[in-house]
């Protein structure tokens, strides 16, 4: 399969075995993914019209497909979108449809499927929002969109592995061309300052992306677990946390059932202050309670003048 094959997009993925029909992983859809596809309806309405649709035309396809979301996620899909989709809307209008290079949901040569063949056997891919033309000469925009809560700025744009990756891969797809990344942080209605990529500043990019090729070379051949960096924040929202077995253990418990952890922290809480109510009661009675491993629970913990709370020191 060479790049030009992964113009096809997701399909030619599919063909290969690469992609279930499901989507890319066993993980449920995310708000994110369905905000996503009313981004994409809207872009295909607008291709489609020749640059005819209106705003109120867009923002009807945007929040019309918010509401046929999925029903468990649909009220947050539609409150990520409806404070902003104007704005939105308002700025897609400002884009020639015969500028539009590739798209989330583009079918063909508009497919956001792009790729680039490095050798026979390795082939770099990502699927991209959303890109155009540039207003200037030699440059493409690259624009992201991200729903979460998470106020992305042009500093973490800069130092993203994920726009690194993005960017040079536009640049072997349209060599001499400057890439300008600008995320839309819907929930906060404001897009980035544009982040620019200079030829060579790609070339610095992809000494990242060589040295995690190697890494991921190295390791796939070998019995020997390829490094990882787990933490509390990345595997909280990594969606193949439930699988790895690098992945913290509450993290890997919060993306196998999120509702299930909530009710279980409920359930806890309850049971703490339960049992933190009778070992007052007994600490008021005989004094502080104190353990062979250090813990100690009542009120003489060293802090305050006054009669402090019984608490756990």
């Amino acid at each position: 399969m060479t790049a030009q094959d992964l113009k096809d997009g997701p399909r030619a993925l599919r063909r290969l075995g690469w992609l279930s029909r499901g989507g890319t992983t066993r993980i449920p859809a995310t708000t994110g993914s369905e905000a996503h596809e009313c981004y994409s309806r809207a872009v295909s309405l607008w291709v489609e019209s020749g640059g005819v649709a209106d705003v109120s035309s867009l923002v009807d396809a945007v929040l019309r497909t918010a509401r046929q979301s999925r029903p468990d996620v649909q009220p947050h899909v539609i409150e990520t979108l409806k404070k902003s989709c104007w704005t939105w809307c308002r700025w897609l209008r400002r884009i020639r449809p015969d500028s539009i290079l590739h798209f989330d949901g583009g079918e063909g040569l508009l497919s956001g499927q792009i790729g680039y063949e490095v050798d026979r056997e390795t082939v770099l891919t990502a699927e991209c929002d959303f890109v155009c033309q540039g207003s200037a000469k030699d440059t493409i925009e690259l624009y992201d969109w991200k729903t979460g809560w998470r106020r992305w700025d042009s500093d973490a744009v800069a130092n993203s592995f994920q726009f690194q990756f993005y960017a040079y891969l536009l640049a072997q797809t349209y060599p001499g061309s400057e890439i300008l990344v600008s995320i839309w942080n819907s929930r906060f209605n404001e897009f980035t300052r544009p982040v620019g990529f200079s030829p060579l500043d790609i070339e610095r990019v992809w000494s990242r992306i060589e040295q995690s090729m190697d890494t991921r070379t190295k390791f796939q051949a070998s019995s020997e677990p390829p490094p990882t960096w787990p933490t509390e924040t990345k595997c909280a929202i990594c969606a193949g946390a439930v699988d790895c077995p690098s992945a913290t253990p509450v993290a890997r418990d919060i993306a196998a059932n999120p509702g299930d952890f909530v009710d279980r922290m409920v359930a806890m809480k309850s049971a703490i202050a339960a049992m933190a109510k009778v070992a007052t009661e007994y600490a008021d009675e005989k004094g502080d309670i104190s353990t062979p491993h250090g813990n100690s629970f009542g009120r003489s913990k060293p802090r305050q003048t006054r009669r402090p709370a019984a608490e756990l020191y």
